[in-house]
């Protein structure tokens, strides 16, 4: 038993150490990048003693453009992902490290997650933060909504949790006028288009370029002229949408956007004039398209 009383305390003494580790790093990456054991060197030097185990996990892939890195952190209920890119490997093996280590020796209120600032990285290295908030203005044009081709305003907001975007807007559009054929008498048409879209950055970066898919109601009213008893009328209808958003990021918080895409309605009401016959009815496919700017809100 003379050796079991000189193995117990050292036990006792290895637990505690063990509990105490600052990180726990899963580190996948391509052979010809930096290993682990130095990644994780570099970024627990200045580990803060005592504190709660940060647990990472750090894909690298190589890009067109370069490498990037995924980083997905937890310490106890909090939960980060960052999107880190640069022109090689080490370096976003040095902005893991970086963010990795600001995280470890700056730590969080228990209500926040770690989000350090893209000026924290290494040169060559920039650091998406997610998620982000996003307040669009814009201009947009639709050509076959109502009898005549229409511009309008639009206002959006936008979650962007990584390269996903749910997205909601609301566009107004310019009245437009339309007759019964081979007679005076028509309306005049004004629309609301209320909306949300889910889109996906297929190819993410600065320039941004991936497909959205949503859904519109459409809210229009009539208002009958011409004829010898004219009336004034509103309608709603669904309809589903498909389209492109382009996103160009000139800085951190400004960034243009367009997205054009297909109007398909689930239902097509008729607007017609009494004893003249059928104004105006939404095509099977319309097609719009916004143009704008966006500010970033971290």
């Amino acid at each position: 038993m003379r050796w079991f009383a000189v193995l117990f305390p050292l036990l006792l003494v290895a637990r505690p150490a063990r509990a105490a580790e600052p990180l726990r790093l899963v580190w996948d990456a391509p052979a010809e990048c930096p290993a682990l054991a130095s990644v994780r060197a570099a970024a627990i030097q200045d580990a803060v003693p005592g504190a709660r185990t940060l647990e990472a996990e750090a894909a690298v892939v190589q890009t067109e453009r370069g490498w990037r890195v995924t980083l997905r952190t937890r310490r106890g209920e909090e939960r980060g992902e960052r999107t880190i890119e640069a022109s090689s490997c080490e370096g976003v093996a040095d902005a893991t490290a970086v963010v990795l280590g600001l995280a470890l020796v700056d730590l969080p209120p228990p209500s926040a997650p770690i989000a350090p600032s893209a000026s924290d990285a290494p040169d060559g290295a920039t650091v998406r933060r997610s998620p982000l908030l996003a307040v669009g203005l814009g201009l947009g044009a639709e050509p076959s909504l109502l009898p005549a081709a229409a511009f309008g305003a639009s206002l959006s907001v936008a979650w962007t949790p990584g390269r996903w975007r749910l997205e909601a807007d609301a566009r107004r559009w310019t009245s437009a006028s339309g007759t019964v054929s081979g007679s005076a008498a028509g309306a005049r048409f004004t629309l609301t288009s209320l909306g949300a879209r889910v889109c996906f950055a297929a190819l993410p970066g600065a320039f941004s370029l991936g497909p959205c898919v949503g859904a519109d109601a459409e809210l229009a009213s009539a208002r009958g002229f011409g004829a010898d008893a004219n009336y004034d009328r509103s309608r709603a209808w669904p309809a589903l949408t498909g389209g492109v958003l382009a996103r160009l990021a000139v800085t951190r918080w400004l960034a243009l956007r367009a997205r054009p895409e297909a109007v398909v309605p689930l239902s097509r009401p008729s607007f017609v004039v009494a004893n003249d016959g059928e104004v105006h009815r939404p095509p099977a496919i319309g097609i719009a398209a916004t143009i704008g700017a966006e500010l970033t809100l971290l």
